[in-house]
């Protein structure tokens, strides 16, 4: 793979010849500079790069692709044998991604390693916001993903990122200065306690005083003074002005306060995610089961009685307020305004409920039976000889009420309510018609409420493959793929034992490939998900938050797993190749130790896990035979 950089100045039609190869999705060269399948390409207007190119393709003659040979003779472009053509994946930089690359050849390879490293960290700034945007588009799509990888590459991490971006809980994680609007406002903030800041170069050290609207005053030592416009602080912090120390023999003060802002972001802080009650999180072991995921029985101590209560779990309880939120989403404004002037009237109706209570705590439906209870979702009602107790559903009785439903032949032909609802239908409309009585007069509110928006659910499960997945998930197997249908449950909660995945519940596990301990997947299941790889990379600073990553030790600790590191580092897109060291059973992917592993407080706290984090695990792959005896001297050095 080679960093090349493609010129735009084909005579006088740069905006045509750039639009021509952009739109296309193509790049050109000369013959004697061919450019290689998987080779980057910087796409160039006189000094600036203005796109990224991956080539898609083996480069061939533009004659042999007579398609576009009207478009070149439009450019004034020569269509001959000599000129080479090859399709292209572009990644258009934003014009304040866009960077300076002095060379000014139009075909050349790309040599300055300060323009490689300018390119590498930009490139992975695009490539990880085209992920993260592939990764919502495929959960959109597939409903249920697993992000797959070896150990510490910030899987579960990255699972959150995707909850909250799906969720619209604004909790990105990893905001640079690079991502915010440089604003006057901004840069005077950042510098109203800033006594003195280091020069681009650091040979000298300047103070900053008279912070203005637009712009502030830089005092030299010698006690000379400068304004120094806003404005031109950014235009140095867009084109990196500091980089090299000094810029045509100059020591620029605007580069010396861009330099400095780009260095002390203590004011963009990453934000932290955040719980949130549209996600959650759970984590599989090997002994988890279907009542403790989806539905079961618990124990309950009711008064002197103990109880047995079917409840939903995790799962079936997330799926019911997504479905909920799902069906009101699809109701009119004059549905949702009615129906929620009914529940807050009921809540009403509850107190009316306990304060008619006798002494006995009791409210009598008639002679026989009593209410004996008002609980969270529920009253509780029994008979005077009867053994047991029994649960009258509040949503039971909203619903009927929504639906006009007053006889008792009526509600034992509902089938949107529980099958107790239908059993004892004449106890339910016994509370039914005191409903009734007690809105009677009552008028709903003409102002209707706004609609109610669809959201979005995600459940996030950590270590999926260590769990026997048939039997945690069950019925629900079906579910993932029919999204909206009722599948039976084993359990049922007053009568009901229907459970419905809705298609605004989204689900992303987690697996660590490296377990081989574990179960694997059958297929029924791993059909129903999509699997993504995720893999270690080296870390910006960005995105510790405070923290340090010991690039060194990961790159030596990566050459015992793959080959060619320093190529994968520069673009993610290279195929790995197997080290020495590594068994032919295994793939790099699986194995390779992840960066989060050399990532610390500081490099006391990285030595300790060196020894009994990273070392421990390298000799363990030695024992299994994953990595070959011959390692052990590299990993006993590190």
């Amino acid at each position: 793979m080679q960093l090349w950089k493609l010129g735009c100045r084909w005579g006088s039609n740069t905006p045509l010849f750039y639009d021509f190869i952009k739109n296309h999705s193509i790049v050109i060269s000369w013959i004697d500079k061919p450019f290689q399948k998987n080779d980057w390409i910087l796409i160039a207007n006189g000094h600036t790069i203005l796109a990224f190119a991956i080539v898609s393709e083996e480069m061939h003659s533009c004659v042999s692709n007579p398609n576009y040979k009207h478009e070149f003779e439009k450019l004034q472009i020569p269509f001959e044998d000599n000129l080479l053509i090859a399709k292209a994946n572009w990644f258009v930089l934003q014009k304040e991604d866009q960077f300076k690359y002095q060379l000014q050849q139009g075909i050349c390879k790309v040599q300055d390693l300060n323009t490689q490293n300018i390119f590498s960290k930009t490139l992975k700034k695009y490539t990880m916001e085209a992920r993260k945007e592939n990764l919502i588009s495929l959960l959109k799509q597939k409903k249920q993903i697993i992000l797959q990888g070896p150990p510490g590459t910030g899987k579960t991490r990255l699972a959150k990122i995707l909850a909250s971006e799906l969720c619209n809980t604004n909790t990105h994680e990893g905001i640079t200065l690079e991502q915010i609007p440089l604003t006057n406002a901004n840069i005077a903030e950042r510098l109203k306690d800033v006594e003195s800041i280091p020069s681009a170069s650091n040979r000298k050290t300047y103070r900053i005083k008279n912070i203005k609207n637009d712009r502030c005053t830089v005092i030299l030592e010698t006690n000379s003074s400068y304004e120094i416009p806003f404005n031109g602080i950014r235009e140095a912090y867009k084109n990196r002005l500091w980089e090299g120390g000094q810029s045509n023999g100059f020591d620029p003060y605007n580069a010396a306060i861009a330099k400095y802002l780009h260095e002390n972001n203590s004011l963009i802080k990453s934000k932290p995610i955040k719980e949130s009650n549209d996600y959650a999180l759970i984590q599989f072991h090997p002994s988890y089961t279907y009542e403790d995921f989806v539905r079961g029985i618990v124990v309950k101590n009711n008064g002197n009685e103990v109880e047995y209560k079917t409840e939903n779990k995790i799962l079936a309880s997330l799926a019911a307020q997504a479905n909920e939120n799902y069906i009101d989403s699809k109701k009119d404004t004059k549905s949702i305004t009615k129906e929620q002037w009914v529940k807050e009237e009921f809540e009403d109706f509850k107190d009316f409920i306990i304060d008619s209570m006798d002494s006995n705590s009791n409210y009598a439906l008639n002679d026989t039976v009593n209410i004996i209870g008002v609980e969270e979702d529920a009253f509780r009602y029994t008979g005077n000889t009867w053994k047991n107790q029994f649960r009258m559903k509040y949503s039971d009785i909203i619903h009927l009420y929504m639906n006009n439903i007053s006889s008792r032949k009526s509600i034992k032909k509902e089938e949107k309510i529980s099958s107790l609802g239908k059993t004892h239908a004449t106890y339910f409309k016994l509370l039914l018609d005191a409903f009734y009585d007690f809105m009677k007069g009552k008028k709903a509110p003409i102002i209707n409420i706004q609609s109610i928006k669809q959201k979005n659910y995600v459940l996030i499960i950590d270590e999926i493959n260590r769990a026997n997945l048939p039997n945690v998930l069950g019925e629900l197997i079906y579910a993932l793929e029919y999204r909206g249908d009722s599948v039976e449950s084993m359990y049922d909660i007053d009568g009901l034992n229907s459970i419905i995945i809705p298609p605004n519940l989204y689900i992303i596990g987690t697996m660590n490939t490296a377990d081989r301990s574990v179960g694997h997947i059958d297929y029924a299941i791993r059909r129903r998900f999509a699997f993504v790889e995720v893999l270690p990379k080296i870390l910006e600073d960005s995105e510790l938050e405070n923290k340090i990553f010991i690039k060194d030790k990961f790159i030596e600790v990566s050459k015992l797993f793959t080959s060619n590191i320093d190529e994968y580092i520069l673009n993610s897109h290279t195929f790995l190749e197997k080290s020495e060291y590594l068994s032919d059973e295994f793939r790099v992917e699986d194995i390779w130790l992840g960066h989060s592993y050399f990532i610390a407080e500081n490099e006391d706290e990285f030595k300790m896990k060196m020894e009994y984090e990273i070392k421990p695990i390298l000799k363990e792959y030695v024992k299994d035979g994953i990595l070959s005896e011959s390692s052990l001297e590299t990993i006993n050095s590190l």
